[in-house]
């Protein structure tokens, strides 16, 4: 199942027979940054998620079934003027791409829920309190209206409304204002879990993505890279784990390890040593978060994410599952 956002697409019924797609997507990564290329036809359809780097996913549904990822990249580019598709262009803030270039594998668990029986506000309740990650597909009035509500492990995690024009920064109003117009007018919900999520190359590693090892081997690569950066640029002269363990001590409130002197987790040469019990969420937010408020402060912010590029796709469904970005 293809998921869109529920905003109009800023461009829509291009024709593929007469399109440079290849020069399509450099045009729009470049003016828009993130976003999705939808394509239709009364065969097929799929879809193609980018940022300004890359393709991040790809899915496509045709006569002979339904792939995802490169495959279905390489298929839609490759036959686009054969299949003649209908193509719109869609924005997505950047803070939510790779969350929604993984929705297409999310599993509705409840179909069909009316406000005849069921309460919005009550139903989101609802999966904050089972840790939904995943969304709520609400409409109300016709098929047009509505919103997707996003959740990470049970937290409101942004959305996507059909009236609010690509503002993905007005979530809780929006929200809000679906809750109201269901109870006005009626509304139908569906809501979709995310599958277990599992390492790139299909599990290859062996190691789960909401696993402790995972996690870790993903911070030690993130620091790495940090500390590389850090210590090439002669301007910083306070050593990077000076630097570290101060921002660290910055946010022990909320991530208690990473008090030093509790000596649950430590970062030195390249390796991570953690004896804490802190979630693996916890742990994963902790570390990322101090690491990009520190290379905010230290005005490293946009060449740290140049150089995770590859980082940020090889890691991109446990990020979209914590909300978090570069």
């Amino acid at each position: 199942m293809i998921i869109l956002p529920k905003e109009k697409p800023i461009l829509k019924d291009l024709n593929s027979y007469y399109i440079n797609l290849n020069r399509l997507f450099e045009h729009y990564q470049g003016e828009i940054g993130t976003g999705a290329v939808y394509f239709k036809s009364p065969s097929a359809e799929g879809v193609i998620f980018f940022d300004n780097d890359e393709f991040l996913n790809g899915y496509l549904k045709d006569k002979t079934g339904e792939i995802t990822g490169k495959p279905a990249i390489d298929r839609l580019i490759e036959t686009a003027a054969d299949n003649n598709f209908t193509v719109s262009i869609y924005t997505i803030d950047q803070d939510y791409i790779s969350f929604w270039a993984n929705l297409q594998d999310a599993k509705k668990i409840y179909t069909d829920l009316s406000t005849e029986f069921t309460d919005l506000e009550g139903l989101i309740k609802k999966m904050e309190a089972e840790k939904l990650t995943g969304y709520i597909d609400a409409s109300f009035g016709n098929d047009q209206n509505g919103g997707l509500i996003f959740f990470n492990n049970g937290s409101l995690f942004g959305g996507s409304y059909s009236w609010d024009a690509h503002d993905l920064g007005k979530a809780q109003s929006s929200h809000q204002y679906l809750i109201s117009k269901t109870k006005e007018q009626g509304g139908v919900f569906h809501v979709s879990k995310l599958p277990s999520l599992k390492s790139p190359d299909n599990g290859a590693t062996g190691k789960e993505e909401n696993s402790i090892a995972f996690n870790i081997e993903a911070l030690e690569e993130l620091l790495r890279v940090f500390e590389n950066m850090v210590t090439a640029d002669k301007s910083i002269k306070t050593d990077f784990k000076t630097l570290l363990r101060k921002k660290f001590v910055e946010n022990v409130k909320n991530y208690p390890f990473l008090d030093p002197f509790a000596a649950e987790f430590e970062y030195s040469d390249g390796s991570i040593r953690f004896d804490g019990d802190a979630s693996e969420e916890d742990l994963f937010n902790g570390v990322f978060i101090s690491v990009k408020s520190l290379a905010g402060d230290l005005k490293l912010l946009p060449a740290l994410k140049k150089s995770l590029a590859v980082w940020h796709k090889q890691y991109d469904v446990l990020l979209a599952k914590y909300g978090l970005s570069i």
